[in-house]
């Protein structure tokens, strides 16, 4: 499982291992879990989640880490029409004998794929988290404002 990680950048590995993290939230936070292990495990999970979230530094990193994402992906895009062009320009001046050519430039196509598809998972889990934290931050209010309405 972590062995596809060994040909990765330093940051590339970072970048998987938050997007590891961020399916995990999303499956701890979606899956419904039995009526004990939710009112402890989910409630103490919401209510830190939300303490986090009410934070400035919180806010202020966030969208520090989203442009961070944001030039991954550029980067990542840039990196794809580079290797695209030295494709088109194989094309027009010949076959390469050897083959190398063309199989280095798959490759490095293939990198940079897989580093927009990671960078674009994170951005999609981070802007999917931040809306479901939201979600439950206001399905738990409201069933706190209800128990307080039928202890009155």
């Amino acid at each position: 499982f972590f062995s596809i990680t060994v040909k990765m950048s330093l940051q590339w590995q970072v970048m998987f291992y938050v997007l590891v993290f961020e399916a995990a939230l999303v499956l701890i936070l979606a899956v419904p879990l039995p009526g004990f292990i939710e009112r402890v495990f989910k409630e103490n999970l919401i209510r830190v989640l939300k303490y986090i979230g009410n934070t400035h530094a919180f806010k202020i990193l966030y969208w520090v880490f989203f442009v961070m994402v944001g030039f991954m992906i550029w980067s990542s895009v840039q990196g794809m029409e580079k290797f695209r062009l030295l494709k088109d320009g194989a094309k027009e001046k010949g076959a390469d004998p050897t083959g190398t050519l063309r199989l280095v430039n798959s490759q490095q196509m293939f990198y940079h794929q897989r580093n927009l598809y990671i960078s674009a998972f994170v951005m999609l889990l981070m802007i999917v988290i931040l809306g479901y934290i939201r979600f439950l931050r206001k399905i738990h209010d409201l069933a706190h404002q209800l128990k307080e309405r039928k202890s009155e």
